[in-house]
């Protein structure tokens, strides 16, 4: 797709520090079951806070096809270790990732003033937000936060069938082979995927920090979050929010949802994502 012809406009070099995924897992614990209960009660509820609002029933977006990483705006000499990072992310969720050359559909760049570069985008470039509207458009230009993110998606079959249209009134055709209201036939796939540093508001931030950021932001439905958690259970979604006490990569929170999200079934409801991140959170080591 043509996402990185459009959005690659920012000017910024950033010195990047050597990026890294750490491999040691956290070490077991013990814990009583009233302190396990605890625990998934506050990964559900900010499961709810950092997915936002959903719509009853429709399945959750996600990347069925292969994730093509591009990031634009720093310099090439950091650019890859940046890349690498959110990509090793992505691994660790279990996020379908292309192999070699491919077509870029998930983009970061880092654009000096990035509300007034994306204003300019989209009077040139109207199709990169196609498909979300003029409220959702406006809510993404009027982010809080120094980072603009938003994903383009497409319903499709369960199985990844394209739906038909009907001669030339684009009338969908349900030529689908499951139906049925406990069983819905569609699933929502994510066709691209941006996220938008403005980077004359990043002064002080990590470029891991930013990159699991990123990686939250590109591989699964969010919005910012308006409230850090007293109960300690962190995510790097707070980055913007409270700077200086978010933590310095993603948290077991983060990797929880992440993988709740890409194991739930094609047309799960989205609803049903916060235990998927419960029991991910439980079950799935940190590694």
């Amino acid at each position: 797709m043509r996402l990185a012809s459009a959005l690659l406009a920012g000017g910024l070099a950033l010195a990047m520090p050597a990026i890294a995924v750490a491999q040691d897992a956290a070490p077991a614990e013990i814990v009583v079951e009233g302190e396990r209960q605890a625990q998934e009660a506050a990964v559900r509820a900010l499961a709810k806070e950092v997915t936002g609002h959903l719509k009853v029933g429709r399945p959750l977006p996600r990347f069925f096809e292969p994730m093509c990483l591009a990031v634009g705006g720093i310099n090439p000499e950091f650019a890859g270790a940046f890349a690498q990072r959110i990509t090793d992310n992505a691994r660790r969720a279990d996020v379908p990732i292309a192999e070699g050359k491919c077509q870029p559909n998930a983009l970061v760049v880092f654009a000096k003033d990035g509300r007034k570069q994306l204003e300019k985008v989209r009077k040139q470039h109207k199709w990169i937000f196609t498909g979300l509207g003029e409220s959702k458009i406006k809510d993404i230009l009027a982010s809080r936060d120094p980072a603009f993110a938003w994903q383009l998606t497409e319903i499709r079959g369960v199985d990844g069938r394209r739906f038909d249209t009907e001669g030339g009134g684009g009338l969908p055709l349900n030529r689908q082979y499951q139906t049925g209201r406990l069983n819905q036939p569609i699933r929502s796939d994510v066709v691209g995927a941006v996220v938008v540093f403005d980077s004359s508001a990043i002064e002080g931030i990590s470029a891991v920090q930013l990159a699991d950021y990123a990686s939250v932001r590109l591989l699964a439905p969010t919005q910012e979050i308006d409230s850090v958690n007293e109960e300690g259970m962190s995510t790097i979604m707070s980055l913007f929010l409270t700077p200086d006490t978010a933590p310095e990569e993603m948290t077991e929170f983060d990797l929880a949802y992440l993988r709740g999200v890409y194991q739930l079934k094609p047309n799960s409801p989205g609803t049903a994502v916060y235990g998927a991140a419960a029991r991910s959170y439980r079950r799935d080591p940190v590694d």
